[in-house]
């Protein structure tokens, strides 16, 4: 549990007890008295090595098929809820993640890029709540479970379009609390702002929400102009009593990731109370200067420390703390409080309550780089994990990796050319026992999941057979004599549900490196069973391009099921039906065929 966080976001590596202090090797610029965050440049890009992943919901249950967006990429989440993309650009000062599932609030991460360097992340996607209705033409109030309260006047909605909009409004809103132990992992962006002086500052967070409106019909809503709504952000008590008696007020602008002040608050109670005058993530926030961090965490032997837990607080303020994670290379980097002293500690994988290591270090407004630190891990804690992987053919698996799954909890590692992994792990309080399922990308087969206790010291886990699970995915359609084929992962695949309460589900896969390679179709698999025949609506292919075409009635498409899994599982299936060219005037044109063959991931 921590309060009033500062956060910021690191990516990578794990340590415990450093052998070089942190203050050796520091490299701080610009000069001093110079503001480096006045005007910030959001147009440089640099390419980053890697960005990865976990995308899971509130439960830290994996999300499949979440669409991630990355700079000009977009991918999609596998069963394990990760996403990786290599030799991206990025914007070098605000590197933005977005997270996007229907149902949830969009997951934003946001950092500051380094050329040639990794960013991990792990985000959790906040469920879309419906709150309340009121009426959009006499106005009303709302309230929340979790304390937010809106009161919104009357006649002070409009469309999207900017329409007056008189029926009736769907309110979904959530409270993220600022105390949260996973603060970090659910709130968008990195906790910086831009002020009303074009300024970017840190800022110390006393509470965020974020609000949505819809419409009858689904369409978005918003506060017309002119008009305000006056939101009440409850204040845990653990904070109230430092907390100040007026706060800034910032909205958060996922375009470039990050937060812009707008208005105040009034703190009343438990409470900050304030008007905005349009909806998204807000945030009560005490801006602040910043300084630039990063260094590169190893142990002994050379092995990066991997994924684990670092917490940077401040030593005159021990709440006003941030968390982060370490990326496969064991570095990490970000923004933290500037002319400060401040506290380091790095934890276990498993958040143990007590820190393995902890040093201070002084800050001004300038990039602090502590270079690389060696790191002794404490006998009682070290494990060193490490194993192999084949194929099917009992040879070594190149292509793939192995996935570690610890109290809800996923990590990934690569393969090495010969098929091997190997990695430092940290214990609590004793042996840990985890689930690993290792996947041959190449072969296209998965093992199932392995348990495996690691306990203190060297562990060498079983050869572990990436065989026996089919994880093929693909879709080969042909119209008007050609056909294309779509293959995961080199291509980009979906198929999620419509929307949350509706079992349609929807698939959309799309060629990476050929735009005009994409097919999408509808279907609902309820009760459906191997060889059952499933109507398939919303078809919409590159191939049925220009002419706009229709079914003929007399010759619908129809899905046979060949496989089926259910959810977690496989649908496998076929369709085959021909097709009516429209003529220019609306008449009927010649038919062609068309046929489609598919495997598709169920979430």
């Amino acid at each position: 549990m921590f309060l009033k966080p500062l956060a910021f976001f690191f990516a990578g590596a794990t340590f415990l007890s450093c052998q070089k202090e942190i203050g050796d090797g520091i490299v701080t610029t610009p000069s001093p008295g110079v503001n480096p965050h006045t005007n910030l440049d959001l147009s440089t890009k640099v390419t980053a090595k890697s960005i990865s992943g976990f995308v899971t919901n509130e439960s830290s249950v994996a999300l499949q098929g979440v669409s991630v967006a990355i700079g000009n990429a977009t991918l999609t989440t596998d069963k394990y809820g990760y996403f990786e993309t290599k030799d991206i650009e990025v914007i070098k000062n605000a590197a933005v993640i977005t997270a996007r599932k229907t149902g949830y609030f969009n997951g934003i991460k946001t950092y500051i890029a380094e050329q040639g360097k990794s960013a991990f992340f792990r985000i959790k996607l906040l469920e879309k709540t419906p709150v309340s209705n009121f009426s959009a033409a006499t106005g009303g109030s709302i309230s929340s479970a979790d304390g937010i309260k809106i009161v919104f006047p009357a006649a002070a909605i409009v469309t999207a379009s900017g329409a007056a909009y008189s029926g009736n409004v769907k309110v979904v809103a959530r409270w993220i609390n600022p105390t949260a132990n996973d603060l970090q992992m659910i709130m968008p962006g990195d906790l910086r702002g831009i002020d009303s002086l074009n300024t970017v500052k840190k800022l110390t967070t006393y509470g965020m929400t974020a609000v949505e409106l819809t419409g009858t019909s689904g369409e978005s809503l918003e506060i017309a102009p002119g008009k305000k709504a006056t939101v009440t952000i409850p204040l845990p008590s653990t904070i109230s009593g430092t907390a100040p008696s007026s706060i800034l007020l910032w909205h958060f602008d996922e375009s470039i990731g990050l937060w812009k002040q707008e208005g105040s608050a009034t703190k009343n109670g438990n409470s900050y109370v304030g008007e905005v005058s349009h909806f998204s993530f807000w945030n009560c926030d005490v801006p602040a200067e910043y300084s630039q961090f990063n260094c590169t965490l190893k142990t002994t032997t050379g092995l990066p420390l991997a994924f684990v837990l670092v917490k940077i607080s401040r030593t005159d303020d021990p709440q006003n703390q941030a968390y982060a994670y370490t990326d496969s290379a064991g570095y990490v980097s970000g923004a933290v409080p500037g002319n400060s002293t401040l506290k380091m500690e790095v934890f276990s994988h498993n958040s143990c309550g007590t820190s393995f290591y902890s040093q201070t270090f002084n800050t001004a407004t300038a990039v602090v780089s502590l270079g690389t630190i060696t790191v002794s891990v404490p006998t009682v804690n070290s494990s060193t994990v490490s194993g192999s992987i084949s194929n099917c053919n009992n040879a070594p698996v190149t292509n793939g990796f192995v996935n570690m799954r610890l109290n809800n909890q996923n990590f990934r590692f690569l393969l090495s050319n010969t098929g091997t992994y190997s990695f430092v792990h940290t214990l609590c309080n004793g042996p840990q026992n985890v689930l690993f399922t290792a996947e041959d990308l190449a072969g296209q087969q998965s093992s199932s999941p392995v348990n495996y206790t690691i306990n203190t010291g060297i562990n060498t886990v079983p050869d572990i057979k990436a065989c026996g699970i089919s994880t093929q995915q693909f879709i080969t359609h042909t119209a008007r004599g050609v056909t294309k084929s779509l293959v995961y992962p080199t291509d980009s695949f979906s198929l999620r549900q419509l929307s949350q309460g509706f079992p349609t589900y929807t698939a959309q896969c799309a060629s990476i490196a050929d735009p005009a390679n994409y097919i999408t179709f509808f279907f609902n698999p309820t009760g459906i069973s191997v060889g059952s025949v499933v109507p398939v609506s919303g078809l919409n292919s590159i191939l049925l391009q220009p002419a706009s075409y229709y079914i003929d009635v007399n010759d619908p498409i129809m899905m046979t099921v060949t496989e089926y899994g259910g959810p977690g599982g496989y649908i496998s299936g076929n369709m085959s039906c021909n097709l009516l060219d429209r003529t220019p005037m609306g008449g009927q044109g010649p038919s062609f065929a068309f046929t489609c063959s598919f495997r598709l991931k169920l979430l």
